[in-house]
């Protein structure tokens, strides 16, 4: 027996090799599935690079594809998830043979885009999805308010003016309603042509109005400044000031794409104020000059001007002469004096 110390077998915490099976022993059960394991990992993340590839070397070339390639990769199905981006694009190309595929009828990129591409809100709408879109917009185009005055007080600083005598001229027979603007901008011309041989723009002035029978609609925009004229002039028109003019209601112009919180809760408010109130919303198309009176752009825009010709019709039908128009303010003139 030796003095010197039996050398120990110093076991690697890491590594630990008496864990490992040895040549000349079988593998344990665990040993086994942690090498399967770790081969499975391996296959797997092999597979997954493959594939990144194979997808970032499609990606180079999206001009070739298109819209109709991103939409088409994006509503791609689960056997085409597992395939190259190669099978998305035959995928929406037109078939030569015109035989259907394993997927249905190869569409065209025009139609694979419209079929499965999500609507962007963002870009401009085509002329005849607009007018589609504006026939199903069945929002009402009118609001009704008191049918006569309520006999309000009159106010101290009245915002139209009625002339002591109307110079009237002659209109065409078919001309139906008068547009008097309340502030400058207000919209008369774009609403004139709009409503096309049927309106006549008066101006900014009662004094201007050609035939006191013929039914007057105020237009105003909806910013501050507009609103706050159409109040000022429902409450001169409730207090029994406007008796001269057959007052039919407003038309309330959009002056910007939207309106902001405060400024559609005031617009509701005078959209009640007076007997007929509409709202010509904002039009790109108008924006622009297109003018249209046969057929107005949108189908919102079409429901608003026949709501408002015929509301104007029916109002001229039943209507006072001139001459008892007349004939009541010189009346009520000659008391007050």
């Amino acid at each position: 027996m030796t003095d010197e110390p039996e050398e120990k077998t110093r076991i690697n915490p890491i590594r630990r090799p008496h864990l490992q099976p040895q040549a000349d022993e079988p593998p344990s059960s665990w040993q086994a599935a942690v090498v399967a394991n770790q081969e499975r990992v391996a296959r797997e993340d092999a597979e997954r690079r493959a594939r990144l590839a194979a997808e970032l070397e499609a990606a180079r070339e999206p001009r070739r594809f298109g819209s109709a390639w991103l939409s088409a990769a994006l509503g791609r199905t689960d056997d085409s998830r597992t395939g190259s981006w190669s099978s998305v694009w035959n995928r929406t190309q037109p078939s030569s043979t015109g035989t259907a595929g394993a997927v249905g009828p190869r569409p065209t990129i025009r139609q694979a885009a419209a079929a499965s591409a999500p609507a962007n809100v963002f870009l401009p709408v085509p002329a005849e999805q607009a007018d589609e879109e504006g026939e199903d917009d069945r929002r009402p185009v009118m609001h009704a308010g008191p049918p006569a005055p309520t006999g309000a007080p009159a106010p101290a600083d009245p915002v139209l003016l009625v002339p002591d005598r109307f110079m009237i001229r002659t209109l065409s027979p078919e001309v139906t309603v008068q547009l008097v603007g309340l502030h400058g901008g207000a919209g008369t011309s774009t609403m004139a042509s709009l409503l096309g041989s049927e309106a006549v723009d008066c101006g900014k002035s009662l004094s201007g109005l050609a035939d006191p029978t013929i039914p007057v609609v105020l237009v105003a925009r909806t910013h501050a400044k507009g609103l706050n004229l159409v109040r000022r002039a429902a409450n001169q028109w409730a207090s029994g000031g406007l008796e001269e003019i057959r007052l039919l209601g407003v038309v309330f112009v959009d002056d910007a794409p939207n309106l902001s919180k405060l400024l559609a809760r005031d617009l509701r408010s005078a959209e009640r104020a007076l007997p007929h109130s509409w709202r010509l919303e904002w039009s790109e198309d108008i924006r622009h000059g297109i003018d249209l009176p046969g057929e107005a752009p949108g189908g919102r825009v079409r429901r608003t001007r026949k709501s408002l010709l015929d509301q104007a019709r029916k109002f001229r039908a039943s209507s006072p002469s001139a001459t008892t128009n007349l004939m009541k303010t010189q009346q009520r003139r000659g008391t007050a004096s």
